[in-house]
């Protein structure tokens, strides 16, 4: 089944307000669904069907102690998936998926994109080893 997944090239830091994460290179992409210079944001995919969308995301903690909350959101055309979790500090959150229910594409300018938010004080980042896939399903 087609699919596209992206990465990042170096760490990107995660606001305490709701922000789109930009991929700015591709694990694979052999049907042209991600650009890096336009909507790097977006996977957009060109061929109608179902789909679903699966972040793989490693988030690195901040030093002291305690712990520290963040948010991601996939938005997609069938509405948005998230969830808020929990960050150890001095430590990683690794690899935590999240994937959605099916949806539907239309193949022209039906769009998933992804924002990251942490809620509290001191830095977060999301690691280069994080990946964001979207794959066909079915038509």
């Amino acid at each position: 089944m087609p699919e596209c997944t992206v990465k990042r090239s170096s760490t990107f830091s995660i606001a305490t307000s709701e922000t789109l994460v930009d991929w700015n290179d591709e694990e694979s992409d052999p049907y042209g669904w991600h650009s890096n210079s336009v909507n790097p944001h977006q996977i957009i995919p060109n061929i109608p069907g179902r789909y679903e969308a699966t972040l793989y995301i490693e988030i690195a903690g901040v030093s002291g102690s305690g712990t520290g909350w963040w948010t991601a959101r996939v938005y997609t055309p069938a509405g948005v998936m998230g969830g808020r979790f929990l960050v150890n500090h001095d430590a990683f959150t690794r690899m935590f998926p999240i994937t959605t229910p099916m949806f539907a594409c239309n193949g022209s300018t039906d769009a998933v994109a992804l924002t990251l938010q942490h809620q509290e004080s001191g830095s977060r980042s999301m690691t280069t080893m994080s990946r964001f896939t979207m794959k066909r399903v079915g038509p």
